[in-house]
């Protein structure tokens, strides 16, 4: 082995650890992350602009740049494609159910997370956090109370395949996150 660098092998599995919990733009698989409350169309310093699906509302969301969670915090994430489709209820939109479990870490997080939100921003009905896969959105989903079972229902109006695409990835991330 040479001294004071990394032989060829090291720095491969350096390099393969290190992709198994980032994409390319170096954030997680997974990551939960705060939505700015309000909707404005300025520049807000710390917070990311996404624009959402025609039929969204809201039409854009201003995401935190800071992670409040990520691929370490979950335990399985399952898919359910939306088997009704659209009705009088959601005319337009198709809603396909994800639902994610949480180790006993992210269980705790989560929980804090969702009182925080629920005591900080009583105010404002439906409080968002936002869903990003490899820095796609998947879902903005409103928080209205404090979820301390550790199992967390959403909806995703994104195209079937993709949403499956997304679930996919996230659970192939908790399988290498586990070693």
């Amino acid at each position: 082995m040479k001294k004071g660098g990394f032989t060829k092998f090291q720095f491969i599995l350096l390099f393969f650890l290190i992709s198994l919990s980032s994409n390319v733009y170096g954030k997680s698989i997974f990551e939960i992350h705060h939505v700015y409350p309000y909707i404005r169309n300025i520049n807000i310093d710390g917070y990311t602009k996404f624009v959402r699906g025609e039929h969204d509302y809201p039409p854009f969301v201003w995401v935190a740049d800071n992670v409040e969670m990520d691929i370490s915090d979950l335990k399985l994430v399952t898919f359910e494609p939306d088997k009704i489709g659209p009705t009088k209820k959601n005319f337009i939109k198709i809603e396909h159910k994800i639902t994610f479990a949480f180790n006993p870490k992210g269980t705790k997080k989560l929980s804090n997370l969702t009182k925080k939100i629920t005591l900080e921003y009583s105010q404002l009905i439906g409080y968002r956090i936002a869903i990003l896969v490899d820095g796609n959105l998947l879902t903005v989903p409103a928080i209205f109370s404090e979820i301390s079972n550790g199992v967390a229902v959403f909806t995703s109006t994104l195209p079937q395949k993709e949403v499956e695409t997304m679930v996919k990835k996230i659970n192939e991330g908790i399988s290498q996150n586990k070693f």
